[in-house]
């Protein structure tokens, strides 16, 4: 039963690590069209950029501190 439990918190790492992964992949995009083309995409990838963070910061904290996080993790992540 301990097993089970473990396995299902593992899970939820992943599937947190893999929204995160999902999040930079967006962000590292915008910035290679930022990049690309400076003044006609700028203005667009401005606004995201602030309804963005506004999403991804709460989360972090939220992913970081309150979740368990099993010491083979911690080790890996740091």
């Amino acid at each position: 039963r301990q097993s089970i439990k473990r396995i299902q918190e593992l899970q939820q790492v992943y599937g947190e690590a893999d929204q995160r992964i999902n999040q930079l992949e967006n962000i590292l995009q915008e910035q290679i069209d930022r990049k690309d083309n400076h003044r006609s995409i700028s203005n667009v990838i401005l606004d995201n950029k602030q309804g963005q963070q506004q999403t991804t910061r709460p989360m972090s904290k939220v992913n970081y501190s309150n979740r368990p996080v099993p010491r083979q993790f911690s080790n890996i992540e740091r």
